[in-house]
Order: C-alpha cells, then structure tokens, then sequence
C-alpha cells in the first residue's frame, strides 16, 4: 500500500538530535506514513549502528555516502526515495505529528485538487549550556482549515508583503505537506526537486510558482527545534553566523555569491539572514524570467529587522555596516530613506502561564519539557485533536491579504 505521507529527516553531524527525532516519530502507531532518515554525517558508525537496532517496516534508510554532500544534494536523496503521495522535510532536532496523514485524506475527499497543506509551528530551543531556555509561549486555539490564494502567496513571498526578517509566505516542502504530482511537476520542469542551496525557499517559491491550490491550519503541527549545531541558532550570533556561512560555501563547493544569476545583487549571504532569503528569490527571478515590482521597500525593512535582531552593540554595529553597504551600492542608494535599524537593548523575559480566551501560554521551563517531541505533546494535550479539525464547507475561511492589493507578477 503506498503510503498516505513521507516524513522525511535529512541529518549532519547532529546524531544525538537525529536519534531522539527518529524514536519519537516511531513511536506513532499509523501504518500509512513512511519514514526517510538520510545520514550525511563525517562519521557514518554511529547512525548505522543506531539504525541496526530499530525494526520498523515503515523505515528508509539512506546512510552517509562516505564524502559530505551538499545540503541540496543529500535533500535531494532523501526525496527521491520517498514513495508516499505526500512528502514533507523537517529537521533532525524537529518533531512533526504523523497524524497529519489522517488530515491529508480527510481534505483530499474535500478538494481533491489540493496541492500544499501548512500548518501552524511551534518553536522549541533545546537545553544547552550555552544559553538556558526562557520565556513562554503562546498557542492559539484554531482549529479550522484555511484556503490560501496562490495570488496572495506570490505578494508574500516576491513583494515581501507582510514579512518579518523573512517572508510569511510558507508553503515550502520544510513544515508543509506537497503532493507528490506537484513534487513530480517541478523535478520535470527544473530537472531536480532542489536547485539552490537555500533549499527551504527553494522549494517554497517552486510550490507556489507552480502549484494551483494550498491550505493551512493554524492548529500547531510540528515543531521546529534550534540547538547550538542549527543555522537558526546563528541569528543574532555574529561569529555563529560567520563561521556557519563558511560552512554553507564549503559544503556546497563553491561560493554562492558568485553564481552567475546574483553576482550583481549586492545582499551577500555572509550578511545575514534577510540577505541570504533576498539573494535566494533573486536567483530564482533571474534564472527563470520571473518579474514582479514593488518589493523593494518591503525588503530593506526585513533586512532593518535582520540587524535588530542583533542585541550585542558591537556586533549590531557590525551587522549593520553591512547591510548599510549593500543598501547604498543598491539601486544607486534609492531605498537607504527605508532602512534605519535601532538598536535595542536584550528583553528582559517575562514567564507567564495559564489560559485565556484566545488561547494558552506554556512556560518553556515546564518539567519533562526536554526535547520538540515532549514539547508537542504537552501542546497537544490541550489542543483540538487533529482528527476532529473541522473541514466541513461552512468552516473553512480564506486567508486575505492585510493591504488587500493586487500582486504585479508575470511568469515568463
């Protein structure tokens, strides 16, 4: 039987993560998911040996090659040996609900044409030495299905509309479910599922470029971990950020900036997070013909809140000399006006808990809390269950676009 969905786990390096990630998806009784772990760590013994005590029929495993491949490459693997009808792509120090295969049949009775369903994420920050986890947080209690016009993902993710470093877009194969006839749409079109190294917003402009119908849910799904080894961790760490930029070009085999389609964008991905996102959509929109005007302001207020991000005066002060850079060299300088970070001070947390109308606040510090998996229970336990998500005609809404324009985009 093929199975209802694909949860695959790419890993590097990350083993003792990768581990606690494959016994708490095992731990599912569903019988219609498929399981892809793909190693690609320097050393191959410890997950193969991991992997030699597990006996579960749901399970492929692809181990380390024994050379370090790129993000893109060992992504790409870990895809093409999927055979679920739905694919998705956490991380190794991630969690995400099987029982989304459930949900999955239940919208397809509904809309058989649909192409992506996203959900809503938790974060979680894996204890560490480094930095003790604080603060609370918040989970809205929704538990509808939303539809996602493809014209108002196009304003999110090419016009920067509504963004915050990033954009709110989504939809990427990372924390989304795609059909795999959009899977196989796109490796026929672009020769491969995944192109750029950036390969999250790969995949979410491809989705959304070349799928026709998406929905979400607002009811949290899967949780998506940082730990020290995470590129996440890297925002607001200057020298984290530097040294994992170098890692990113080395493993790729080649410095990104100097590809053809972006060697004349000025953002460069040793800037930070907002520029590495920015040079990512360029590439996309030079290679492939792709236009769309008026993003531009939208984009240096994303990158003005990269810098703030950054709460050491020292390395704020560095990170914005190096947005202020490329903002002047761009387009002659005409979108400076926009870009003024403000430095500010590290927030003091404050831990709250307890419910009220609109949902619920849960203390990172709660005991037991210790990795994604046991967080997402925690949530779970006083959410909505998936299977009761009410997916009836009456309750399904469509998510509008807060400036209620209407995109300028022409694919070629």
């Amino acid at each position: 039987m093929t199975p209802k969905l694909s949860i695959c786990v790419p890993s590097r390096n990350r083993q003792r993560y990768f581990q606690e990630t494959i016994r708490a998806l095992l731990e599912s009784p569903r019988t219609d998911v498929e399981f892809v772990f793909t190693d690609n760590s320097d050393d191959a013994s410890v997950m193969n040996d991991f992997m030699a005590t597990l006996k579960d029929s749901r399970i492929v495993y692809l181990p380390s090659t024994g050379s370090t491949l790129s993000m893109v490459d060992n992504w790409e693997r870990t895809v093409e040996a999927t055979t679920g009808e739905w694919v998705t792509v956490i991380g190794d120090d991630d969690y995400a609900d099987p029982e989304i295969a459930g949900l999955l049949t239940r919208l397809q009775a509904y809309a058989p044409e649909v192409d992506g369903l996203s959900w809503g994420t938790l974060d979680y920050r894996w204890p560490s030495s480094d930095e003790p986890v604080a603060g609370n947080l918040f989970v809205a209690f929704q538990d509808n299905l939303l539809i996602l016009p493809r014209d108002l993902l196009i304003q999110r993710m090419f016009g920067w509309d509504d963004a915050g470093m990033v954009p709110c877009s989504g939809m990427s194969i990372y924390h989304s479910a795609i059909h795999r006839r959009l899977l196989e749409r796109i490796r026929t079109k672009y020769g491969r599922y995944f192109e750029n190294p950036t390969v999250d917003y790969d995949s979410a402009i491809k989705n959304i470029v070349n799928g026709t119908s998406f929905y979400v849910s607002p009811r949290p799904m899967s949780v998506m971990g940082v730990c020290p080894l995470s590129n996440t961790y890297a925002v607001g760490r200057l020298d984290d950020m530097k040294r994992k930029a170098e890692i990113f070009n080395r493993e790729v085999g080649r410095d990104v900036d100097l590809d053809e389609e972006v060697q004349a964008f000025p953002f460069k991905l040793a800037t930070g997070l907002t520029a590495t996102v920015g040079q990512t959509i360029h590439w996309y929109k030079t290679k492939y013909k792709f236009s769309y005007g008026g993003w531009e302001k939208n984009f240096i207020i994303a990158c003005q809140r990269n810098v703030e991000a950054f709460r050491d005066r020292e390395a704020f002060d560095i990170v914005k000399g190096m947005y202020q850079q490329a903002v002047d060299t761009w387009c002659n300088g005409r979108y400076r006006k926009y870009f003024q970070p403000v430095f500010k001070e590290r927030d003091i947390e404050i831990r709250v808990s307890g419910f009220s109308n609109e949902g619920v606040f849960i203390d990172y510090n709660t005991p037991g809390i210790d990795t994604p998996a046991a967080f997402y229970k925690l949530v779970n336990d006083i959410t909505l269950p998936i299977p009761n998500i009410d997916i009836r005609r009456e309750a399904i809404g469509t998510v509008m676009s807060s400036k209620h324009t209407k995109p300028k985009n022409k694919a070629a």
